[in-house]
């Protein structure tokens, strides 16, 4: 056991060799990456790393998922990088919370963070833990929206309204306003503003007035 384990799960703890396992692993693809990155806005040097590595797997005809959170549409770096990967045949779609940051080969190799150390990944080709992170890949797609084409003043209305939807959902489930702004992928001080819009809109007095009216007037339903 102990050495299907070793031989499962390799530890990379340096961000320099993490970049250069992923540039093999993008030349070594054979039909499909699938990558999902939390965190609202992607930093613009990170996305400009990632850009030649996502043109030449697209260039080979490999499909190419991708999932963002609402909070990427509001990102011009973000939003230039989709503009340029998607005519390349990139599939991006964007979900409020609730998924990890992975990107897997083909179904067999996954890369996830190494716990402890948010510079670092482990690459896990154990195929029964790859299986399931495929599998949670796929509910969250299947859940998730197209990343639009269009970015006007309708389209960030939209997504805004999507946002306080899901700020509703984790406002109800008990998070305090840290807790969201980390799972939303955005600042404190910008959940905080989405919360005093919703206690306007809804004419909450408090916190524990807010509450109450989700419940009363069912929300959450509405999200269902």
């Amino acid at each position: 056991m102990h050495r299907l384990r070793r031989e499962g799960v390799e530890a990379v703890p340096d961000l320099d060799d993490v970049r250069k396992r992923l540039t093999q692993l993008s030349e070594n693809v054979r039909t499909e990456v699938l990558t999902s990155q939390p965190g609202g806005a992607r930093p613009e040097e990170v996305l400009t790393e990632a850009m030649e590595r996502t043109k030449a797997v697209l260039a080979r005809g490999i499909r190419m998922r991708t999932l963002y959170q609402h909070t990427a549409q509001f990102s011009q770096a973000t939003v230039a990088y989709v503009d340029h990967v998607t005519p390349l045949g990139a599939e991006i779609r964007t979900l409020g919370d609730a998924f990890s940051r992975t990107i897997v080969f083909d179904r067999d190799v996954a890369v996830v963070p190494l716990r402890g150390n948010p510079r670092g990944a482990a690459l896990i080709r154990d195929p029964h833990v790859v299986d399931f992170v495929v599998a949670t890949f796929e509910r969250a797609w299947a859940a998730a929206v197209p990343f639009p084409a269009e970015h006007g003043r309708a389209q960030a209305i939209a997504a805004s309204e999507d946002i306080k939807a899901d700020v509703v959902r984790l406002l109800a489930a008990g998070h305090d306003d840290k807790a969201i702004a980390r799972r939303m992928g955005m600042t404190i001080r910008t959940c905080q503003r989405h919360i005093t819009e919703i206690m306007s809109r809804l004419g909450a007095r408090s916190r524990v007035h807010l509450g109450c009216l989700i419940h009363q007037q069912r929300l959450l339903d509405e999200q269902e």
